[in-house]
């Protein structure tokens, strides 16, 4: 019970802190970091043609979403069929294919940011993890193409947010699932 009190006691002094302290910085790396992968993804997405994968996916949304759910070697996600589906067509450019999958990737770096408030209390070490996670070769070779990589990511990623939002409020209630506090300025009402 002491943890839990000492826990909520330093999210509260975290959302008191204003003005140029160690959240303001750790707000600025976020969103820098973020313009950085979104820099990096749309120079790859622009820079390089549609790999094999991609061609296929592509091929599979020009057959339409119920022929290509049964196609022979496609293997993804219906989601980003139908999110890809709904803004290109096989005609398009390769950046607009890719667009999906790079808001997801950047979206991501926004949620990976929030895991490691929760997880690390020093604002630097959030700062260097979260730069150095965001920037990985792994991530930046996924994260533009036009594949379900940085969907699949995207909502792991805030499975994993919600689920510390649980352990740490030590709630057993699945509405507290849809409740993720992202930030102090964009959270909902607790039901008391």
């Amino acid at each position: 019970m002491a943890a839990a009190s000492s826990i909520t006691h330093s999210e509260n002094a975290r959302k008191t802190t204003s003005g140029p302290g160690p959240n303001r910085f750790s707000e600025v790396v976020t969103v820098a970091t973020m313009t950085a992968v979104a820099a990096v993804l749309l120079l790859r997405a622009l820079t390089t043609g549609l790999l094999g994968d991609e061609l296929l996916f592509v091929h599979a949304i020009d057959l339409g979403f119920a022929a290509s759910l049964c196609e022979p070697g496609s293997s993804h996600p219906p989601l980003m069929r139908l999110i890809i589906g709904s803004i290109a067509d096989s005609s398009s450019p390769d950046w607009l294919l890719r667009l999906p999958s790079i808001i997801f990737s950047v979206a991501t770096v926004f949620v990976w940011s929030r895991v490691l408030r929760r997880l690390i209390q020093d604002v630097t070490s959030q700062s260097l993890l979260l730069v150095a996670m965001a920037l990985n070769p792994i991530w930046i070779e996924l994260g533009f193409q036009c594949l379900p990589y940085a969907a699949l990511t995207f909502f792991a990623s805030l499975h994993c947010l919600a689920w510390l939002h649980c352990s740490i409020c030590r709630s057993k209630h699945p509405i507290h699932l849809l409740r993720l506090k992202t930030s102090p300025r964009i959270s909902l009402k607790r039901r008391r």
